[in-house]
């Protein structure tokens, strides 16, 4: 069952907003914007044609809507891609680690780039952009007046046809993305888990090394402590040693001067008291004074030059024991110059272990940093290599989802919806003009009336539609052409009810002044080739009605 609605080619501002006029009104409008403020004579057709649009449902809240007159096709142009399941298969098994995400990456990226295109083709689908604004003025019709004036090149059929193919696009465009949006999601997880594990073991790392080095310094510094006061006792007990080796030394020299001390006192200083005593024994006997005296002389001259080899001894002992002394002190200070070196050298090795440890905490370090490096970039690529795949197939399904109508932007929708926007073709001189769906000014309407569109963009597409229509095709051509013949309001039987009926309601809605009325019908009838007192026929430019006598101008 197909549902009708209309937009109506007028609407009327009330307090509550814009609603639609009626038909009756309607022509009457369409009747002002053709007709000359200053009555001319003048000839033309005026013919309200509905322009049939299809609107069907592809879902609970979705819709798409397809011109009845034009089969044009809409292309849509999508790229899918090849090695879908690889990247799944690889961001799935193959990220398990931060150690090999960077090797992944390296393989998912040109598997990204492998795509192929596809173009879709849709016959009659438009933007139901133009339709939005004046949605909520379509209303129900009535019966099927008016309703297959132009020929449909697309029918029911094939518009619920287009309607299934529309929707597996729009399904198969779906899925396309949430399955990479899925890979996405968990590339990103998995990407976000990892740099966090890594980030957490440098972390780690570092506050390791960072106790181990207080460790390693305390320790170094207490060896180090303890090396430098062994050496300080051991540079003290060798100074002891050198000195009681010197002393040794002068205790050595000083006993040889013993030998002097003994050359004197047990020799000379024993024979000098005893030849003394026995001068002193001589008393009165001189000549054994002297005799002693000569004695002690003789000896002396004897012994005494024994002192001189004594001395000269000693001199050369004493040049032993300079020797001796420097062979010491430069034997102590080979010995402290050794054991500085030494000790010295244990603290260079042990400020040694900790250049060492340094350079393998700071080797650590660098390599954890430079997967930390390898880890982001490759996460830096990937992420902005998906996330511009996503981008990409976001943008081309929602090129294909701007032709998807809310529904409720259109109350009163079907299933299968017949859509017919009334316009007027006017006619004049085989000058064709469409006149468009409009807005009745506040101010009320006249003769030369202008009017704001019901919807700019709607009026845009309407006329270029059906223009580029009638240049394309020659039966879309003569159907307008015909339609001016057989729909042209002032050849209609009945209208000049309609236009008097139309009058009555705007002057009720306080859009026509009382005494405009009958201007309107008196210039509808002279259209229509009618008396406007009357109703007798008259012919064209008699100034007085045949059958009244009244003037008709």
């Amino acid at each position: 069952m197909v549902r009708r609605l209309r937009l109506p080619f007028a609407l009327k501002t009330t307090d509550s907003g814009l609603e639609p006029a009626s038909e009756s009104e309607s022509s009457v409008v369409a009747l002002a914007r053709t007709e000359p403020s200053i009555e001319e004579k003048m000839s033309y057709a005026l013919a309200r044609v509905p322009i049939p649009f299809w609107c069907v449902q592809i879902s609970e809240h979705e819709a798409i809507i397809l011109s009845a007159i034009r089969d044009e096709p809409t292309v849509f142009e999508f790229t899918n891609d090849k090695e879908l399941g690889a990247i799944k298969r690889i961001v799935g098994s193959e990220m398990d680690s931060w150690k090999t995400i960077p090797n992944a990456a390296d393989r998912i990226l040109p598997l990204l780039g492998s795509i192929e295109k596809e173009v879709k083709y849709l016959k009659g689908l438009i933007n139901p952009a133009v339709f939005l604004s004046v949605g909520n003025h379509f209303v129900q019709q009535e019966g099927q007046t008016g309703d297959e004036v132009l020929n449909e090149i697309i029918d029911s059929h094939v518009a619920l046809d287009a309607s299934e193919e529309f929707q597996q696009i729009l399904d198969s465009r779906r899925t396309r993305l949430q399955s990479l949006r899925e890979i996405q999601q968990l590339a990103e997880k998995t990407l976000e888990s990892e740099t966090k594990k890594l980030n957490n073991l440098i972390k780690k790392e570092q506050e390791r090394t960072e106790e181990r080095t207080r460790n390693l310094r305390d320790i170094v510094d207490m060896e180090i402590s303890m090396l430098k006061e062994k050496q300080s006792d051991q540079l003290q007990q060798l100074e002891q040693e050198e000195t009681m080796d010197l002393r040794a030394l002068i205790a050595d020299f000083a006993r040889s001067t013993n030998e002097l001390e003994t050359f004197f006192s047990q020799k000379i200083l024993e024979t000098i008291r005893d030849r003394r005593s026995k001068i002193a024994r001589s008393k009165e006997d001189v000549e054994s004074a002297t005799s002693h005296f000569e004695e002690l002389s003789n000896y002396l001259e004897e012994n005494v030059p024994k002192y001189e080899e004594t001395i000269s001894n000693l001199h050369t002992e004493e040049k032993e024991v300079l020797a001796r002394e420097k062979e010491i002190r430069e034997s102590y200070e080979e010995k402290r110059r050794k054991l500085e070196e030494e000790i010295n050298m244990q603290i260079r090795n042990h400020q040694h272990r900790i250049v060492e440890f340094e350079l393998e905490r700071d080797q650590t370090e660098n390599e954890l940093l430079e997967a930390k490096s390898r880890l982001n970039q490759a996460s830096e690529k990937l992420k902005e290599k998906i996330e511009g795949r996503v981008q990409q197939l976001k943008e081309e399904l929602q090129s294909l989802e701007k032709f998807a109508l809310k529904s409720v932007n259109i109350p009163g929708l079907a299933p299968l919806t017949k859509l017919n926007v009334e316009v007027f073709v006017h006619n004049q001189d085989d000058q064709l003009e469409v006149m468009t769906p409009c807005i009745i000014p506040k101010e009320g309407i006249a003769f030369g009336l202008e009017c704001e569109h019901a919807d700019h963009h709607l009026s845009t597409f309407l006329t270029e539609m059906i223009t580029e229509r009638i240049e394309s095709s020659m039966s879309f051509a003569n159907e307008i052409n015909q339609a001016c013949i057989s729909e042209n309001m002032f050849m209609v039987e009945m209208m000049n009810q309609d236009i008097e009926e139309g009058t009555d309601q705007l002057h009720h809605s306080g859009l026509l002044e009382s005494h405009k009325k009958s201007a309107f019908t008196k210039r509808f009838s002279l259209r229509a080739g009618r008396c406007p007192y009357c109703g007798a026929e008259i012919a064209d430019s008699v100034r007085f009605c045949g059958e009244c006598g009244k003037p008709l101008q």
